[in-house]
């Protein structure tokens, strides 16, 4: 129990000032040896710390001197239930294989989500002078290949959860595991600006499936409300005909496969020894799909899905400057906090559509049906 806290202390401590070996102050510990020793104290959590300076300021630190932002009220909550042995007594019953519980889960989260879509169906419509954007119409949609998914050979790591003994070396142990992903692909729209000058735009995609489970086609209403958000990204648009091309590895509804703890260990490892940069920029942020579940899964003879895009003026849209020239947090909210956005989650579909012409008949908005295929592959 005392290394898992401590776990969880040194973990957060990249974010403390005034902790000695994790000092941002000039002289503090690089990105690199940060790392290393958040990776020394996770490595098996089970056993002593084999790092000695770690082992020294874990017999030192205490948790109570730290700095937090609720004045240590957590900290203090978290020592006195260790104090008084409380923290095994700590019990969560739910499981994802207690098939009743997770029933009534799911009950309870239909239950809040139809309460949200009666919120969102009393608000007004939006009216088409609300959707239009003045001089920009959206041509044509086209995807680079076919839409596929699969499933694929996964190896997982498992040397962290194998008990073993600090006199024998590691030796690697893994499991391998299927799991869904697709085929990446382009997106390539073609948008005109009709106007005489540049203009920030808004770019919105969305999907739902074209039929319900009885083969019956949602209305565009219904449709909307099952439609999941596939990218949202700002951009410059130069009056004439513009060409954008969106790559799925670069949508901002996911984030990359999170790194494996040897892979942490060798960029960790790598950046001490050179004395580099270590750069894990890209899993800074968690939030989000994986980027292997941008698709959801086809089916062998195609399943159809309706593809909307929504072109909007970005300069009202965007809450914080320079959002096309950067991706970064454009979905969930930008690294200080902000979220960047002006509109709601889901606009312009998170409002009841009573006559689809208002929304399908401005310029800025595009439709097309497409098939994503699931293909069987041998293991």
């Amino acid at each position: 129990m005392r290394l898992l806290i401590l776990c969880a202390l040194v973990a957060a401590a990249a974010a403390w000032p005034n902790f000695g070996m994790m000092a941002d102050s000039p002289g503090g510990a690089s990105d690199a040896q940060k790392q290393h020793d958040v990776n020394s104290v996770l490595w098996k959590v089970y056993e002593d710390i084999r790092d000695s300076h770690l082992m020294e300021v874990s017999q030192s630190f205490d948790p109570l001197s730290g700095h937090y932002d609720d004045d240590g009220v957590s900290a203090k909550r978290l020592m006195k239930e260790l104090n008084d042995h409380r923290l095994l007594e700590q019990k969560h019953w739910f499981s994802l294989f207690n098939t009743r519980q997770r029933q009534e889960a799911l009950m309870l989260y239909d239950y809040m989500d139809n309460i949200f879509r009666e919120h969102k169906d009393s608000l007004t419509p939006y009216t088409k002078e609300e959707l239009e954007f003045s001089g920009v119409s959206v041509n044509d949609i086209t995807f680079s290949n076919r839409l596929e998914t699969h499933f694929e050979d996964f190896e997982y790591n498992l040397i962290n959860a194998v008990d073993d003994t600090a006199e024998i070396p590691d030796v690697p142990i893994s499991t391998v595991v299927d799991r869904l992903t697709h085929n990446d692909f382009t997106v390539t729209l073609d948008i005109s600006n009709n106007n005489d000058h540049d203009v920030l735009a808004t770019v919105r995609a969305f999907a739902w499936p074209k039929y319900d489970n009885n083969h019956v086609e949602f209305s565009f209403n219904d449709g909307r409300w099952n439609a999941i958000e596939m990218d949202k990204f700002w951009v410059k648009l130069t009056p004439g005909k513009n060409t954008i091309k969106r790559s799925s590895k670069e949508s901002a509804v996911t984030v990359p496969d999170v790194p494996s703890f040897q892979t942490l260990i060798d960029k960790a490892n790598e950046a001490l020894t050179s004395g580099s940069e270590l750069h894990l920029e890209e899993y800074h942020s968690s939030l989000g799909l994986p980027n292997r579940f941008l698709l959801p899964k086809g089916k062998s003879e195609g399943m159809d899905f309706h593809v909307v895009a929504f072109v909007s003026d970005g300069a009202k849209d965007g809450a914080v400057d320079g959002l096309h020239e950067s991706t970064t947090f454009n979905h969930y909210g930008c690294n200080d906090g902000t979220y960047p956005d002006n509109q709601p989650h889901g606009y312009p579909l998170d409002r009841r559509v009573d006559d689809e012409r208002i929304i399908t008949g401005v310029s800025n908005f595009k439709a097309v049906d497409v098939k994503v295929y699931h293909v069987e592959e041998d293991h």
